[in-house]
């Protein structure tokens, strides 16, 4: 059951999407420096002021919060980032991700998306998508590496395509556990309960009731 429900997932295409517009940027924050184009000279390492400067990434996924969230805040604390959302509309996600894309707007990485596959592919087609070789995921991210292969080491070959890797699976911890719903205890007792529903019959008569009997007390069908 658990790496069913973990695959299930990842061929879901939960990718983050490493963008092929990421490996175009300087990172001066490379602890190697790489060799001077047609030497073997090694480029000057960075400096002390370059290498202390946050690395700019602009993201994109089917639905984020808003800009300078507690979680952006926290990421770009710890890992010395500087992050900007590119915010898109839940309901319609896809079409203006579409049009984002058709206008030349590259994320870094995409997040989150609940694409389908073949949209992934149609990506790595064009272009959009750079590869991101698992060697270098299981590099700089060993532990969360090591938490796909428990789950399930398949996973890995999702965002493959044509042999080469595009993407980081993401996997869905809870997926081998049941949800645990939560009631309004004033609504419950509302509307005559003492406790939470017990039976599927129980569960539509509490339903129905915050539905039509007004359990927050405002005088309006407004509950749900």
């Amino acid at each position: 059951m658990k790496g069913k429900a973990f695959k299930a997932i990842a061929f879901a295409l939960l990718l983050m999407i490493v963008l092929a517009g990421c490996s175009s940027k300087e990172n001066n924050n490379s602890p190697a420096a790489a060799a001077e184009p047609g030497t073997d000279a090694p480029a000057p390492a960075a400096t002390e002021e370059e290498a202390d400067k946050p690395i700019e990434i602009s993201w994109i996924a089917s639905y984020i919060p808003g800009k300078d969230t507690m979680a952006q805040k926290y990421v770009e604390e710890r890992f010395n980032m500087k992050i900007d959302p590119i915010g898109i509309d839940r309901s319609n996600w896809e079409q203006q991700l579409n049009i984002k894309l058709a206008a030349n707007t590259k994320p870094d990485f995409f997040g989150n998306l609940d694409s389908r596959m073949d949209n992934f592919k149609g990506w790595v087609k064009q272009g959009i998508v750079g590869e991101i070789p698992v060697e270098k995921i299981r590099e700089f991210a060993p532990k969360y590496s090591q938490m796909i292969d428990d789950a399930d080491p398949t996973d890995w070959d999702v965002p493959v395509v044509d042999g080469k890797n595009y993407g980081i699976p993401k996997i869905y911890a809870e997926g081998d556990s049941p949800f645990v719903p939560a009631f309004n205890k004033a609504w419950l007792t509302k509307i005559g309960y003492s406790e939470p529903p017990k039976t599927i019959a129980e569960l539509e008569d509490v339903l129905t009731k915050f539905r039509n009997d007004d359990p927050d007390g405002n005088g309006k069908k407004d509950t749900y």
